[in-house]
């Protein structure tokens, strides 16, 4: 039971009524009130009005009130009517702050199955209390004896050191201004008949024979593609003209193409092709002819006009002029894990706009005319350059060729894009392995391997930690690594965080871990050591023989049968004392790789599948699906069974192939079995950009074998329809208009089938960041990394956050989905004056489960974020509570405190997830774990995260979040709290009326809201509103 009051702000001399409610009926209650503070009580439920509060008149108690603001109520109610209301209360308010409670120990209730009724004892808070009393520390002097007052520490007490300068060894980008002119000698290079056999050669057969004499059909192609169409392996496709690709192109695994001299696909005017292969099956590119180094222009040439939601991975390209080329084009994935070979260029990009390129083997390009494994111009063909480009050229290997890697700047400092060349090797090189030319960029070099160039670089530009190999680095079989040889582990990062995950450079399978290999990695596909290498007692395949295998032991005690049963450890067809004693044999012997599998279940939504992993224990860090062997991402919170909404609509028709891989704290890369997902959608293909751009045309496309038209609806974030169109379905391939996407507020986009019973697909919508297009006048951020979360669990929280910043002239930015990372939310920090932050998704407190180790965490679309880590600080100024976090993590890992937001500018940030207010800091320097139960309106000082965010200045600045689990949902308590409290912000109130209003309208129940909320900071609640 609790009191509800009608007005929390009343005018000297105004009436006040608070009202008993309970959330269920009773049948007795006998209830004592105290409104301490300025007030006479002047009324009170009583004889005369019970029977309007359901209680049995003749059975009530009289109403009674003293001078002293005691108060007595209550009732019988036979027919247990007494529901909902069930009392009141009504005082003369004069002035101050008045505090009305029940006084749980002298009131008795029962409910109508006499079960004692629960009372919440905390005040609730009518009036404005007085500034004079808050305290600097926080909370404040009150003599209400149920909300406490707060530590107080001040503000020097959390004064935060420098942060580190960067290390001196970690790349950062720097001005170069590069010569027009390499100027290198030639070298003696090896013959094309030493390298590996290109795949054209061992498909068709020794002597090079062309495809087209394979015995399959041939489909010429000689016209533009204007229509969806689908390209399969049961077929060769004879490309003779430069065809323009302007619908969807699907190319499947397996499929092969040969081009005649003038063939080529050309991607423009909104078309879209994917040309992604499997590790197993992957798509060739190959001549007629096979001269080899020019037999036809280009394979794939990508215009700006093109989808950006293009893919190339898996290709075999081979005996083209330019395998691949683009122009003024940044492609939502990477051009990945492809063959190149016998090309005069193997990747040429121009523009402004740059896809990055990672993981191409780019091989035996040499030619006497000259050749480059890739090339990239900073300027468009008109000459212009961009400041905001950007490329990474990532764990490639260019081997053979003239020119290994070559890029060129642009004539103009200020235009000048950043290029960053890490990991890659460069061998065998007859002019020169990394050249920089032309001009000004933004150059980081980093970590590149060198072997048998004429020259390693075309002068002398700084970079960080190249690697020299003496001797072939290649195993003769093809390009992995040898052992001993230097380019392993000689990356510039660990292994987790690159797209590489799970890959190898090494003969024996053996997937890269630690820093990286440099250079090209194969799939590494079928690879598989999760459940080997156990200890013969771990029966339930953790790594670590304990009592859970004990429990398996016994469960099957004594059991006979077949070999292999369960606690059969001796093979013996029966369960007993022999296999204990193997057990005991390796008790609490910690070995081998985790058991881990992909789990598929149920998706968000229609057209997607959810994928978590099964089989972590305590000692796995990370863990990651692949898909078809391409990176889709971390299953960050996969501890709690969070999992990836896999977009199955994206994907092509039929079953797919999923992969897990697993870190451990140590460093253990543990690769699972390949899973099979059959789940369907009624669209295949169904891909659009992963953002979109304001003022530019938005490309979707799908596929679709049924009969029904298809109505693509785009809705923005109050679910409004702000455009729509209906196709013939087969030949889905459109554009958002740019004037719809002016707008930055589209929300989602909605493929459903017109017939009657049809189906729908609903896929996120979200800004695409572009630092030119931010305001300058942004002040605070909404911050939503799961879409599916925002839309169906935390709709009505973000939408009125949302309405409080719009209704009190706040200039804000909405980070959804991709959009809401790290590197978004840092240069927001860094470039931005910004006073307010409300985020809403995963935190934690526990780096490692069941550590003593405490940091308070969030989760971002990119990956965890802790509050701090000592590696932001110089060396022994880290405060002693900061120690180094376990495994990779202090080196991978993002921080809060490193985005450096200066002390004294956030006013009031939100962090409305599970466990962000569990920590906090004391006044001699340590960080615990705070006390459960009611705190009080303001908790404590700080904890860690408020102090990294600067949040410990004397000016006014309260920090929020939750002390336990904090349940999420529509209806949830935990969600009312929050939409209570922003929707008195909306209206101008003060945080203090804000939370003291949410305390008396959320439903108290144990362990709810009402004893999990803390703030955490210093100032004048009062004084602080969203403004």
């Amino acid at each position: 039971m609790w009191l509800v009051a009608d007005n929390h702000t009343p005018d000297p001399n105004q009436e006040v009524t608070v009202y008993v409610r309970t959330d269920g009926p009773l049948y007795l209650l006998s209830l004592w009130a105290q409104a301490v503070g300025d007030a006479n009580v002047t009324a009170v439920m009583g004889p005369a009005d019970c029977n309007q509060y359901g209680w049995e008149p003749g059975w009530n108690i009289d109403g009674y009130y003293d001078s002293d603001g005691w108060v007595a109520l209550g009732g019988v109610a036979w027919p247990n009517e007494a529901n909902g209301v069930v009392g009141y209360l009504r005082f003369t308010y004069h002035g101050g702050q008045v505090a009305v409670s029940i006084a749980g120990e002298w009131s008795i209730g029962f409910d109508a199955e006499c079960q004692p009724a629960v009372f919440f004892a905390d005040p609730i808070l009518i009036g404005e209390p007085d500034p004079n009393q808050m305290m600097q520390g926080g909370g404040q002097d009150r003599s209400i004896p149920e909300i406490e007052r707060a530590e107080q520490i001040t503000a020097e007490s959390f004064k935060l050191p420098p942060l580190a300068p960067p290390a001196r060894n970690k790349p950062r980008p720097g001005l170069l201004y590069c010569p027009s002119d390499a100027g290198v000698a030639k070298a003696q290079v090896k013959s094309p008949l030493e390298a590996e056999s290109n795949v054209g050669e061992a498909l068709a057969g020794e002597g090079g024979e062309s495809l087209m004499e394979l015995d399959l059909p041939i489909v010429e192609i000689n016209s533009d593609i204007t229509t969806n169409q689908i390209w399969t392996p049961d077929n060769i496709y004879h490309i003779t003209a430069s065809v323009n690709v302007q619908a969807l192109l699907v190319i499947e695994p397996g499929t092969l193409m040969s081009f005649g001299y003038y063939g080529g696909l050309i991607v423009n005017n909104g078309g879209t092709l994917i040309s992604s292969g499997t590790p197993d099956a992957p798509i060739i590119y190959t001549s007629d002819v096979r001269h080899g180094w020019g037999d036809y222009f280009c394979a794939i040439l990508v215009e700006p006009t093109a989808s950006p939601a293009t893919r190339i991975t898996y290709n075999y390209i081979e005996c083209a002029y330019v395998a691949v080329w683009t122009r003024d084009i940044r492609l939502d994935t990477p051009i990945e894990n492809n063959r190149l070979s016998y090309n005069r260029y193997g990747v040429v990009e121009y523009g402004t706009r740059h896809s990055d390129i990672v993981n191409n083997r780019i091989a035996d390009c040499y030619n006497p005319y000259g050749s480059c494994g890739i090339e990239v111009y900073m300027e468009s063909l008109e000459g212009q350059g961009e400041a905001d480009s950007y490329i990474l050229i990532q764990n490639n290997t260019c081997d053979y060729h003239h020119y290994g890697i070559f890029v060129h700047g642009t004539d103009q400092e200020q235009a000048a894009g950043t290029v960053a060349i890490v990991n890659n090797i460069v061998s065998w090189s007859a002019e020169c392995g990394l050249s920089l030319v032309d001009g000004y960029m933004q150059g980081m070099v980093a970590n590149t391997g060198y072997y048998y160039n004429a020259a390693n670089k075309n002068w002398a530009f700084g970079e960080y930690d190249p690697v020299q190999a003496t001797q072939d680095p290649y195993d003769p079989q093809g390009w992995h690594l040898v052992e001993d040889c230097p380019f392993i582990d000689a990356g510039m990062e660990y292994i987790e965080q690159t797209r590489l995950i799970g890959t190898t450079t090494s003969t024996d399978g053996l997937p890269d871990g630690g820093f990286t290999d440099i250079g090209f990695h194969y799939p590494n596909w079928d690879y598989v050591n999760a459940g080997t290498g156990l200890a013969s007692g771990d029966l339930n395949k953790d790594t670590i023989t304990d009592g859970l295998d004990l429990d398996v032991l016994a469960d099957t005690w004594l059991d006979t049968g077949t070999p292999g049963i369960p606690g059969d450890l001796n093979s013996d067809g029966e369960v007993d004392f022999k296999d204990f004693a193997l057990l005991a044999a390796t008790w609490q012997v910690v070995e081998g790789h985790p058991d881990i599998i992909p789990i598929i279940s149920d998706g968000p939504g229609p057209g997607y599948t959810d994928i978590g992993v099964a089989g972590i224990t305590s000692d796995t860090e990370r863990a990651f699906l692949l898909v078809d062997g391409v990176y889709v991402g971390e299953i960050l919170g996969f501890r709690s069974e969070d999992s990836i909404p896999l977009d199955i609509s994206a994907l092509g028709s039929g079953a797919h192939e999923l992969k897990t891989v697993a870190i451990s704290i140590g460093g253990q890369v543990t690769c699972s079995r390949v899973a099979s997902d059959n789940s369907s959608c009624f669209l295949a293909r169904c891909v659009g950009a992963t953002a979109y751009e304001v003022d530019e045309p938005y490309h979707f496309c799908a596929d679709y074998s049924g009969e029904s038209d298809i109505s693509v609806s785009v809705y923005d974030r109050d679910d409004n329809l702000v455009w729509s169109q209906t196709y013939l379905g087969q030949n889905l391939n459109d554009s958002v208009p740019a004037s719809v996407t002016a707008s930055n507020n589209l929300d989602s986009i909605v493929f459903a089938e017109a017939s009657p019973s049809g189906e729908s697909l609903t896929k996120p919508l979200a800004v695409k960041f572009n630092p030119k297009k931010v305001p300058a006048n942004i002040k605070a951020l909404i911050i939503s990394p799961n879409w599916w979360r925002r839309k169906f669990s935390d709709h009505g929280n973000f939408t009125v956050v949302e309405q409080a910043f719009q209704a009190r002239g706040v200039p804000y930015a909405y980070l959804t989905d991709k959009q809401a990372s790290y590197e978004v939310l840092k240069w927001y920090g860094q470039n931005r004056t910004i006073e307010y932050i409300y985020y809403s998704y995963h935190g934690g407190y526990q780096p490692v489960e069941n550590s003593s180790l405490l940091r308070t965490t969030i989760q971002l679309s990119d990956g965890y974020v802790f509050s701090v880590k000592q590696s932001d600080f110089p060396s022994g100024q880290a405060p002693p509570w900061c120690e180094v976090l376990p495994g990779s993590l202090e080196a991978t890992a993002h921080s809060m405190r490193a985005i450096g937001f200066p002390e004294g500018r956030l006013k009031f940030v939100h962090f409305d997830c599970c466990f962000t207010g569990r920590l906090k800091l004391t006044g001699n320097g340590t960080l615990i774990e705070g006390p459960e139960g009611q705190q009080g309106l303001l908790a404590t000082s700080h904890n860690d995260m408020s102090w990294a965010l600067g949040m410990c200045s004397s000016a006014t600045q309260v920090y929020q979040g939750w002390w336990n689990e904090a349940i999420k949902g529509e209806t949830s308590r935990y969600n009312i709290w929050t939409f209570n409290e922003w929707d008195k912000l909306k209206d101008g109130d003060t945080l203090w009326n804000a939370i003291t209003y949410t305390i008396n309208q959320t439903k108290w129940v144990p362990s709810g809201p009402h004893d999990n909320y803390r703030l955490m900071g210093q100032g004048d609640l009062t004084a602080l509103r969203i403004q």
